[in-house]
Formats: C-alpha cells, structure tokens, sequence
C-alpha cells in the first residue's frame, strides 16, 4: 500500500498544481474525478477494471449514428455494420495497398509543396535583385 500512498500524495499535488496553472472554465468535472482516481484503484485493483471511456465512447457513436428519428434503433444499427466491416476489412489486410497507395501520394504532395515554397523563395528573391538593379541603373 506504501506505492498507492505515495503515488495518491504525487496525484493530489499534480492536481493542485493543474488547478492552480489552468482557468476554472477550462477545468471540467473530470478533474474532480481525477481525484477519486486512487481511492478507486484501492477498491477496484488497475483502471482497465472500472474505466467507462470505452462505453462512453462507443454511446457517443450510437449517438451520433440516429439519422432517422423514426427509426432510430435502425439508422444506429446501419451505421455501426458499416463501421464495424470497415474494421474488419482493415484489420484482414484489405486496405493495405490504399493506405501504401495514400502514403506515396502524401510523400509526393509533401515534397511539390516544399519545392514551391522554395521557387516562391527564389522569385521573391530574384524579384527584389532585378529592383535593386534597375534602381541602381537609373542613378
């Protein structure tokens, strides 16, 4: 227990301190929640026991899902079979050789902008020469 103790004191401490630095209108209930933390690893043993973040996360989906109030069960259950064979077809390997494919398209993207930024910086450059040259000529 002499860990649980010590690492509770360090939480409230990290806690105070984040209280202290950040606005109350940025603060959200969760910080509260934050200091039950150790109080809940005592009764209930590692968080991966109690932590509801995936169920909230999973109730936001269905959530956003109801597209038809007629129907909302419906609308819900299309929407999570899309999502569901879409990782089902990720994880079998299927969009392997898209995701090769966007790669090499995001590599190529990111190197014709950094040659433009560079043409951008040499006509900038190359304009400001010639205007230092005509000013000087006309003198």
């Amino acid at each position: 227990m002499d860990l649980i103790d010590n690492f509770e004191k360090r939480w409230h401490e990290a806690l105070c301190l984040m209280e202290r630095d950040f606005p109350a209108a940025l603060q959200t209930f969760f910080f509260h929640l934050l200091h039950h933390l150790p109080q809940y690893i005592r009764l209930y043993g590692p968080p991966r026991n109690f932590w509801m973040f995936p169920n909230e996360r999973f109730n936001h989906t269905l959530t956003e899902a109801v597209s038809n109030n007629q129907y909302p069960e419906l609308s819900a259950i299309k929407k999570v079979e899309v999502q569901w064979l879409i990782t089902l077809l990720n994880s079998a390997g299927f969009f392997r050789p898209i995701k090769v494919e966007a790669a090499k398209l995001n590599s190529l993207l990111e190197d014709l902008t950094q040659r433009r930024d560079i043409l951008q910086q040499m006509k900038c450059h190359k304009l400001k020469t010639f205007t230092k040259v005509r000013l000087f000529k006309r003198k």
